[in-house]
C-alpha cells in the first residue's frame, strides 16, 4: 500500500478532528484530537498500483466529556495511597503529597466480564483512621454515578492494607473505562469528584473485555481404564463448569463412536464443551483399553453333582443347561460319558466348553452305579427239620 486516506465523521454532525504530531489524513498511522463529543465513524481508503479498497467502521470512536478532576482541601502524609494492586497493575506512588494522581496513561489492566479480581490499597503508616472508596465506571459513560459503580468501601479503619474482591458485572460495557480510588480521614465520607477534606485520589485505566475464560471439564473416574473383551463398559462421564454459565455438564459432547467392547484395542473417549460466549474448553480424553478375551465360557450342567443309578436301571445323562461365551455366544460343549449301567462302579462324566480364543472350562458329574436289590436266601429241604437225640444231623444247606 502506498496511498492512505483517512476520514472521520460524527453522528452529531459537529465533527471536528485535528491531525496532530506531524500526521495527516494521508499518514499510515495518523494521530488525531477531537474537539467535539460524539460517536465517530472511521473510513480508510487504501491504494497501490493494482487498485484501491476501503473499509468503514461505524460509530467506532466514542468521544465524551473528560472525567471530573477531584480535589482535596488538606494533604496529610498519613492519609494517602502508597500502593495499588489489581490484576496486572502493581503501582507504588508517593503517599499524601498530591490531591490527585492520574495514572490513566501509564497504568492499565484488562478485566473480564464475570470474573472476580482482588484489589489491594495500601498506605505506609496508620496514625489516623481512614475511609477508602473505589469506583469503576462500568458503563463507560464518563461518570461514577450509576448503580453499582461504587464497588467497594472501607469506613473509619486503622488498617495499613485493605483488600477487597471486585466482580466485573456481566452487564458492564466492553470498553476502556476508569477506576478511581479515594481516601479520606475516617470521620469523613469520600466524594467521587471532591472536594474531600483530607486524603488523595488516584485514577487508573481499566479495559473491560468479553468473557474469554474457558469452561473447565473435570473427568470422573480414572483417565485410563482397562476392560476385558466381551465385558460391557459404562463410562463414568465428566462434569463441566463455567465462570459465568455455572454448571454446563449437560452441554458436554462426548465422542466414543469408535469404541467396541468386542474388539481388543485402545480407544479414546473425548469430552468437549463450549460456554454461551463460545469459549471452548480444553478437550479432556480418557483412554479405554480392551484386552483380549481371557474368560472361559459359562458352562452350567444339571445337578446334582453326584447321582446314583441302580445297576441295570435306565441311566439319563445330566443335561447341559447353558454353554455361552461373552464374545463368541453359544458354544457347543464336548461331553465324555463313560457310564456303563450294567457294571457296579463309579464313573466321571466330563463337560468341556472352549471359546475361539482357547479359554476352556470343564464341569464334572459323578455317576455311581450300585446294586440296590438285597440277596434272597432259600433253604433246601424241609423246614422245620426233625432229628433224634444223639443222632448225627447234616444240614441240607441253601
Amino acid at each position: 500500500v502506498d496511498d492512505y486516506r483517512w476520514s472521520f465523521s460524527s453522528s452529531t454532525g459537529k465533527s471536528s478532528v485535528t491531525f496532530v504530531n506531524g500526521t495527516t489524513f494521508r499518514s499510515e498511522n495518523p494521530q488525531v484530537m477531537f474537539s467535539e463529543k460524539g460517536c465517530y465513524s472511521v473510513q480508510l481508503f487504501a491504494a497501490n498500483s493494482t487498485g484501491e479498497d476501503s473499509l468503514r467502521l461505524s460509530c467506532y470512536i466514542n468521544v465524551k466529556d473528560a472525567y471530573c478532576a477531584p480535589t482535596v482541601a488538606n494533604n496529610v502524609t498519613d492519609l494517602g495511597i502508597s500502593k495499588v494492586t489489581i490484576n496486572t497493575i502493581s503501582n507504588t506512588s508517593t503517599q499524601g503529597v498530591n490531591d490527585y494522581e492520574n495514572f490513566i496513561a501509564s497504568k492499565s489492566t484488562t478485566l473480564e466480564l464475570g470474573v472476580t479480581y482482588k484489589l489491594t490499597v495500601e498506605r505506609t503508616s496508620n496514625q489516623n483512621e481512614i475511609t477508602r472508596n473505589v469506583w469503576i465506571d462500568w458503563n463507560a459513560d464518563g461518570d461514577f454515578n450509576d448503580a453499582g459503580e461504587n464497588v467497594a468501601q472501607e469506613i473509619n479503619k486503622l488498617t495499613r492494607s485493605w483488600s477487597v474482591d471486585i466482580k466485573v458485572p456481566t452487564s458492564a460495557k466492553t470498553a476502556a473505562t476508569i477506576m478511581r480510588i479515594a481516601v479520606n480521614d475516617g470521620s469523613y465520607t469520600n466524594k467521587v469528584c471532591g472536594q474531600n477534606e483530607y486524603g488523595e485520589y488516584e485514577d487508573y485505566r481499566i479495559y473491560i473485555r468479553p468473557d474469554l475464560t474457558l469452561p473447565v471439564i473435570t473427568m470422573l473416574g480414572e483417565d485410563t481404564v482397562v476392560v476385558e473383551q466381551g465385558y460391557g463398559y459404562v463410562d463414568a462421564g465428566a462434569t463441566a463448569m463455567d465462570n459465568l454459565d455455572g454448571d454446563i455438564t449437560n452441554k458436554i459432547v462426548k465422542d466414543s463412536s469408535k469404541f467396541d467392547y468386542l474388539i481388543p484395542g485402545t480407544y479414546v473417549f473425548s469430552y468437549d464443551v463450549a460456554d454461551a460466549s463460545g469459549n471452548n474448553a480444553v478437550t479432556v480424553k480418557r483412554v479405554v483399553i480392551v484386552t483380549p478375551d481371557q474368560t472361559a465360557p459359562e458352562l452350567v450342567v444339571a445337578t446334582p453333582d453326584t447321582m446314583y443309578v441302580a445297576v441295570f436301571a435306565n441311566y439319563v445323562q445330566p443335561i447341559v443347561i447353558k454353554s455361552e461365551d461373552l464374545v463368541d455366544g453359544a458354544v457347543t460343549p464336548t461331553i465324555i460319558d463313560p457310564v456303563n449301567n450294567n457294571v457296579v462302579d463309579t464313573f466321571t462324566v466330563s463337560y468341556t466348553s472352549t471359546d475361539v480364543t482357547g479359554n476352556t472350562v470343564t464341569v464334572y458329574r459323578t455317576v455311581i452305579v450300585l446294586d440296590t436289590v438285597a440277596p434272597i436266601i432259600k433253604l433246601n429241604g424241609t423246614n422245620p427239620v426233625r432229628s433224634s437225640v444223639n443222632a448225627n444231623y447234616t444240614d441240607a444247606g441253601v
